[in-house]
């Protein structure tokens, strides 16, 4: 990946999701005074990785509806850089949101995002000292006031000019926080393409507690061509950059495993196009929506699915061509396998609550980033043995059956159709103690309601899920 060290290079500059929306909502006050009278019951599955949710502070009170059994860590969108100071020009309800109690009530910690965009507001703040202490000193202030967690710093369009002073201040930061507030988490938002080889990832892996990978905007709301907003893959169609593609180049260029992260869009762009074909020009400027409403578009026009960046889309013609791109659970899972399989730290989502009352992306994470602590099942007796719903559900080629068991156990995991009768076996052997996931295809079967059941030596459970050809 051929980096050009330029202040103004034109891809750099291309305002991100985070900036449009920033500036987007920057006037939106949601007064947050929630009183916090019921809480989600806690499940019996851990997280086995990293899962960081950005809550934008525009979406006022939904952080009541998370699931934080599947967040480790929620940030606080934002803290905007006053360039003049150091300070802040807003923190919105930062001192008085109840959403850091009742995070800490689950366990999941919370951190504050600090925002600085643009190259002439970076420059203005990393190249003074004075500047960079005072917005440390009052991070820390901020942060011991809510008996909160850390900071999430997230500058974007850092021009290389800025390279060696964002080290330092990075540096300073950490240091201040690890040392103040023990135990605090210090982490940093990198672009999916470092254009202007700003980032100088060795210094900031050996300083970070975590780096996410923004990895979407490969298309953005003023691209020329309608495309996938986080393509997984290219496979020679959409280019050199890609998600696969920018979690190498960290990785190969000083990041390390455990501390790197895959930002995922729960978001997508709608744009004008000239026709309903791949790779259509664009006639105006796209705009951004929710995941609940993308996926709410793809099932009024159609929701298809682009083989070489591996994302769907839909297209409609309404006096006009329309395209949308967007990330659905099956993306997300491709992109999260990926994450499992490069043993990286974990993933980050932006935003919380773009999914509405949707449940499939939350089920997504548990299927793949959780593994059980106690096995309870329903009457409440504990068993060595856990059957995970089939992801995904309902599926129309290759869906996924998880399992556990907490000791050697002959296992048997067979399906059945509708009637009860035994269409397949999956496993039939002796399996030692662990996590296990087995695929299953039923393309010579017609489309219906088929039942999957677990036996081993302990019991036995069946669980529904349903074959759309």
């Amino acid at each position: 990946m051929l980096f050009v060290k330029t202040d103004l290079l034109f891809a750099q500059e291309h305002k991100s999701i985070h900036q449009i929306e920033q500036e987007k909502y920057s006037k939106v006050k949601i007064e947050d005074n929630t009183i916090i009278t019921h809480f989600p019951s806690r499940t019996n599955y851990l997280l086995n990785k990293t899962v960081f949710g950005w809550n934008p502070s525009w979406v006022g009170t939904a952080y009541t509806s998370y699931n934080y059994n599947l967040l480790s860590h929620v940030a606080y969108f934002s803290y905007e850089v006053d360039t003049a100071t150091g300070g802040y020009t807003t923190i919105y309800y930062w001192n008085t949101t109840n959403l850091i109690p009742l995070a800490h009530s689950y366990g999941t910690k919370v951190v504050l995002t600090v925002t600085n965009f643009g190259s002439s507001k970076n420059i203005a703040l990393l190249s003074n000292p004075f500047k960079r202490q005072t917005l440390i000193n009052t991070l820390i202030s901020l942060i011991q006031y809510r008996n909160a967690d850390g900071v999430n710093i997230d500058f974007e369009s850092v021009p290389y000019s800025q390279r060696q002073n964002l080290v330092t201040f990075m540096t300073d930061l950490s240091n201040a926080f690890h040392t103040q507030i023990p135990g605090s988490h210090v982490s940093i938002c990198l672009p999916a393409v470092d254009w202007n080889n700003s980032f100088n990832v060795p210094a900031l892996n050996s300083v970070c507690d975590l780096m996410l990978i923004m990895g979407y905007d490969y298309y953005w709301s003023g691209a020329s061509i309608a495309g996938p907003c986080a393509p997984f893959e290219s496979n020679g169609f959409w280019g050199n950059y890609y998600v696969k593609n920018s979690i190498l180049y960290y990785l190969n260029n000083g990041a390390s495993t455990s501390k790197l992260a895959l930002g995922v869009p729960y978001y997508g762009y709608k744009w004008p196009t000239q026709t309903g074909d791949l790779k259509s020009n664009t006639t105006g400027t796209g705009t951004a929506y929710t995941y609940s409403s993308m996926k709410t578009n793809a099932i009024t026009y159609g929701r298809l699915f682009d083989t070489y960046s591996l994302t769907p889309w839909f297209r409609y013609n309404s006096q006009g061509w329309y395209q949308g791109w967007y990330d659905d659970s099956v993306s997300l899972g491709i992109k999260y396998s990926y994450v499992n399989t490069q043993n990286l730290k974990g993933i980050g989502i932006w935003a919380l609550s773009y999914d509405g009352s949707n449940s499939e992306l939350w089920n997504t994470i548990e299927h793949y980033f959780t593994t059980p602590s106690s096995i309870t099942e329903e009457g409440g007796t504990a068993n060595n043995f856990r059957l995970w719903q089939n992801f995904p559900n309902p599926f129309n080629s290759e869906t996924h059956i998880k399992f556990s068991i907490n000791q050697k156990s002959f296992t048997t995991l067979k399906i059945y159709d509708i009637n009860g009768k035994e269409i397949k076996t999956i496993l039939n052997q002796f399996l030692s103690e662990g996590n296990y996931s087995k695929s299953l295809n039923l393309s010579e079967y017609s489309s219906g309601i088929y039942f999957y059941n677990l036996k081993t030596n302990s019991g036995s459970i069946t669980k529904k899920m349903i074959y759309l050809k």
